[in-house]
């Protein structure tokens, strides 16, 4: 075995797709301490209480089967399971990277913050508060509203629009 090579790693001989020639791959032979195969403990802990922390500041459930269906909608193409949500909130798993990008769209964090506990926890839209941190609510809107098609977006617009003149007007206990 070479010395460069950790003895959890078996090298094999691997045939070329397009010829009859072989050529020599290392393949892992089983987990061992050289290989970082998944997050500590401590990690998918930590990762679960960040979550949890995000949905509750949203008033949202922490229920998995509500999390899963509120990730859905938001996920194009993309889909989670509530088994898989649950796995998340108890902290015996992480969700992708990708996933995680959407659960923070969606629930107005910064993605670094919900998957490792760095950087600022609230993501800050200058539109909205010139870089001051976001309502968690006024996010989600946002990246739910900026997700759906153009005639869906001039339609919020125009309900929007009927709301603050109905507010404006003293009718909003009409609507």
């Amino acid at each position: 075995m070479d010395a460069k090579r950790p003895e959890c790693v078996i090298r094999s001989p691997v045939r070329r797709p397009d010829s009859d020639e072989f050529y020599t791959m290392d393949f892992p032979r089983k987990p061992c301490a050289c290989m970082k195969i998944s997050p500590s403990t401590e990690e998918r802990t930590l990762f679960a209480q960040r979550l949890t922390s995000a949905l509750k500041r949203a008033d949202l459930s922490c229920s998995p089967a509500q999390v899963a269906h509120g990730f859905n909608l938001r996920a194009r193409g993309a889909s989670v399971t509530p088994h898989a949500v649950r796995k998340w909130v108890l902290g015996h798993a992480i969700p992708t990277q990708s996933n995680i990008q959407i659960l923070s769209n969606w629930l107005g964090v910064n993605a670094a913050w919900l998957r490792f506990g760095e950087g600022q926890r609230h993501n800050s839209v200058s539109l909205i508060s010139g870089d001051l941190p976001a309502d968690p609510h006024m996010m989600s809107m946002l990246h739910d509203l900026r997700s759906l098609p153009n005639p869906a977006q001039v339609l919020v617009r125009g309900l929007i629009d009927v709301l603050l003149e109905a507010e404006a007007s003293g009718q909003n206990d009409n609507i």
